[in-house]
């Protein structure tokens, strides 16, 4: 439904096509007219990350989201998520992210899951997109990231996931035609098991900040160090492989997997199945 907003009374007036036009005026020269308007993204984690792209993906003219988050916004997020305010605290971040995407587009169709992605209400999420963005946390399960997953790549939807680390973010794709999630999952594994981050991205992230993360993983602690660059960089990186994904673009997928450090300056292109044809440590 549009929105109820006040101010967006005489937009509502005018019509969506006249909105649209005047509202990607200067994007519709890069990503065309109406590549993405019929598209829709689900996005499961609405924190630093899922956030990002959500606001994002809503600029370049997506306008179908479904918005899954059980948490609430607290002091920790102010440090790094768009939706994170003092105005907005103790707020669930799907229901928040939900009213921010109305509020830029009063056409866009926005459901909010503010009770998450749970093992029984996977399918519910996933069925009928055609991209799924993970931004869960690594405490939730890996069987539910298994499952969300699977099912979308059996639907044919694209998956990219994004964890950041320190100044920097690995992102990874599934398309539907291609290798499923299983690789990155082999990593998440491997890190939620031993409490380190695996020694190859040491090679194109920074070290040193990445030991710092290492040292919280090893403590066990739940949340691990985060600063604001790294979901603004990481949410960049997806919103334009998403883009690729939705405009009938190749994105880079699966074995492939994006290595992007702002503290360096480096990005690199890696291969996970040369990466885990070795033992990790």
């Amino acid at each position: 439904m549009p929105s109820t907003d006040a101010n967006a009374g005489p937009i509502l007036a005018a019509g969506e096509a006249a909105f649209r036009s005047a509202f990607l005026d200067r994007s519709a020269p890069l990503l065309g007219d109406e590549s993405l308007r019929g598209k829709t993204v689900g996005i499961a984690g609405c924190g630093g990350v899922g956030g990002a792209v959500a606001i994002t993906l809503a600029r370049m003219g997506v306008q179908k989201f479904r918005l899954a988050d059980p948490g609430h916004f607290d002091l920790p997020d102010l440090n790094r998520q768009w939706g994170a305010t003092t105005r907005t605290l103790g707020a669930n971040k799907a229901e928040v992210y939900r009213e921010i995407l109305e509020s830029i587009n009063p056409f866009a169709e926005v459901a909010a899951f503010d009770g998450g992605i749970q093992a029984g209400r996977v399918e519910a999420f996933v069925e009928g997109l055609d991209l799924l963005v993970d931004s869960l946390d690594l405490s939730v399960p890996l069987g539910v990231r298994e499952r969300m997953f699977a099912c979308a790549h059996a639907r044919g939807a694209f998956s990219i996931t994004a964890p950041i680390m320190a100044f920097g973010t690995l992102v990874a794709v599934s398309a539907p035609d291609g290798s499923g999630m299983e690789p990155f999952l082999a990593l998440l594994e491997h890190t939620a098991r031993t409490g380190r981050v695996p020694s190859f991205v040491h090679e194109h992230l920074s070290p040193e900040h990445l030991e710092t993360v290492n040292t919280w993983l090893t403590e066990k602690r739940v949340k691990v160090p985060s600063i604001a660059v790294a979901p603004m960089a990481a949410g960049s990186i997806v919103a334009t492989e998403a883009f690729k994904a939705l405009s009938g673009r190749a994105p880079t997928a699966l074995p492939e997997v994006i290595l992007f450090d702002l503290f360096r300056l480096r990005c690199n292109v890696v291969d996970l199945d040369e990466v885990l044809a070795a033992p990790l440590c």
